[in-house]
C-alpha cells in the first residue's frame, strides 16, 4: 500500500512510499520538481541535495520541469508580437512555485498533481496567460508524468515542455542506447553525428546533443552500470531527446522534449496552443 508523507526540510517536501521501496519525492516550492524517484529500493534519479536546498541554485538532478521553452534562446530574447522579451534557459516553471492541488493514494499506485499559473512574474517574460497541470504517477514499474497545458489568453500560446531527468549513472562505460533516430545534433561541436557513438566518454568529457524527430515514442538506455534498463515513452507533441552528461559525474540526462534550443525564435517545433484549448499528454519512465 502506498502512503502519503508531508515534511519540511527546508521546503514542504511531499513523498509517496510502499513497503517494498517504491517511492517518489517532490519539492512544489523548487519548481515542482522531482527530488528523489525509486524502484525497489535504488534510486532512479541523481541528486546533488546542496543546489535541492539553496532556492538561489538551480538544482542539479531530480527532474527538473522545463516550460514554456527547453534550451536557451539566443542572445536570451525572443520577440512575441512585436514586443522583446528576456527568458532564461529551460523557461520558468522550473524556478517558481507550484501549488498542489490533488493527491491520490492507491493499493497498486499512487499520484500527486500540482498546478502553475501566470503571474505578473511570468507575464514579464512571457506575455499569456495560462494554466499547467502535472501529476505524477508511481507504481512498482516506474513513474508516469501526465501534462495538462491550458491557454487562457485571447490569442494563440506558443510554447514547446520538456523535462531534464538526471539519471544515476556510476558507470559511464557501460553505455546502450536506442533512439529511434537518424540523425544526432552535437550542440558542442555544431555537427551531425550517426546515432550509435554518441554516448562516448572514453575520448570527450562531456556529452550534449540532440536526437531530432524521433520516429518512435520510446527510447530504451542501460542505467550505467546499475544492471538494468530505463525506457521513455512519450506522446506527441514531444518528439526530440537531449542527452547530456560529464565524464566525472555520476549522472547521465536523457530529456523529453517538444521543442529545440532557440525555437521560440526560429519557429520549429513549437506548438501553438489555441485561445481557451488545452492539450493532454504524457511521459513515462519505466524500470526493468
Amino acid at each position: 500500500m502506498f502512503t502519503h508523507q508531508q515534511h519540511f526540510d527546508h521546503f514542504q517536501i511531499h513523498t509517496l512510499q510502499d513497503t517494498a521501496g517504491n517511492l517518489l519525492e517532490v519539492v512544489p516550492e523548487r519548481g515542482a520538481i522531482i527530488s528523489r524517484f525509486e524502484i525497489a529500493g535504488q534510486a532512479v534519479f541523481y541528486l546533488d541535495r546542496d543546489t535541492l536546498n539553496d532556492a538561489s541554485k538551480n538544482i542539479r538532478g531530480g527532474n527538473p520541469v522545463l516550460f514554456p521553452i527547453c534550451g536557451p534562446l539566443a542572445g536570451g530574447n525572443c520577440q512575441i508580437n512585436g514586443n522583446t522579451y528576456s527568458m532564461k534557459q529551460h523557461g520558468f516553471a522550473r524556478n517558481l512555485p507550484w501549488q498542489v492541488v490533488e493527491k491520490d493514494i492507491q493499493e497498486n499506485h499512487a499520484s500527486i498533481s500540482l498546478e502553475l499559473k501566470s503571474s505578473d512574474i511570468t507575464l514579464a517574460q512571457y506575455p499569456f496567460d495560462f494554466l499547467v497541470r502535472l501529476t505524477y504517477k508511481i507504481t512498482a514499474k516506474g513513474l508516469v508524468i501526465d501534462q495538462k497545458y491550458e491557454n487562457l489568453s485571447q490569442e494563440k500560446m506558443p510554447f514547446y515542455a520538456g523535462f531534464h531527468p538526471y539519471f544515476v549513472a556510476p558507470e559511464k562505460s557501460a553505455v546502450e542506447l536506442f533512439v529511434a533516430a537518424n540523425e544526432y545534433n552535437d550542440f558542442l561541436t555544431g555537427t551531425k553525428k550517426a546515432i550509435e557513438p554518441v554516448v562516448n566518454f572514453e575520448q570527450v568529457p562531456e556529452v550534449n546533443g540532440a536526437f531530432h524527430n524521433v520516429k518512435e515514442n520510446r527510447d530504451r538506455f542501460s542505467n550505467f552500470g546499475l544492471g538494468r534498463a530505463i525506457e521513455i515513452t512519450f506522446e506527441p507533441p514531444y518528439k526530440h531527446v537531449v542527452i547530456w552528461g560529464l565524464k566525472d559525474k555520476p549522472f547521465i540526462c536523457v530529456e523529453p522534449w517538444m521543442g529545440l534550443n532557440n525555437s521560440l525564435n526560429t519557429g520549429e517545433s513549437v506548438f501553438y496552443l489555441e485561445s481557451g484549448s488545452a492539450l493532454e499528454t504524457s511521459v513515462a519512465f519505466n524500470v526493468d
